[in-house]
Formats: structure tokens, sequence, C-alpha cells
């Protein structure tokens, strides 16, 4: 989590002042390993396309486990019966 904490530090100025003023936030957080992964790591040479992707990283909601859980699955559920 604190290759995360970094990358919104480095990239997501922005994404901190807005989420640092709501009420209700939560974060998707990918582990480290994720973010050293090569791929991730020339994603993370691209300042704007950072910036984008950290968007899609939180939602101004506060989410249980078990709503995320719930979510998730009625996605893939939905995603099958199309």
């Amino acid at each position: 989590m604190y290759k995360f904490y970094e990358t919104i530090r480095d990239f997501g100025d922005d994404i901190m002042s807005t989420i640092s003023h709501l009420h209700d936030v939560t974060l998707f957080a990918p582990s480290n390993e994720a973010l050293n992964e090569p791929n991730v790591k020339q994603m993370l040479q691209d300042k704007n396309r950072m910036k984008e992707i950290l968007k899609l990283h939180y939602v101004k909601e506060r989410l249980t486990l078990d709503k995320i859980k719930d979510k998730s699955v009625s996605q893939v559920s939905q995603f099958f019966s199309l």
C-alpha cells in the first residue's frame, strides 16, 4: 500500500485534495507487488495517464466489504447474462 500512497503523492495531487475534502470515500489500492510489475512501471512514466488511472481507484462513497462483494457479484452476473 505504501507504493500506492507514493504514486498518489507523485501524480495525483489533485486527487489528494479531492479525497481529503470528501466525507465518505473508498480507495481501491493495488498491492506493492502489482505496482512493481514491468508494464505498470512503464505506465508510471506517463504522468497524464497515471492521473487518469488514479481517478479509477476511488469512489465518493464509503463502501463496506460486503457491499463491494455484492456489487462485484451482481456485475459479473450481469455480464454473463448479456
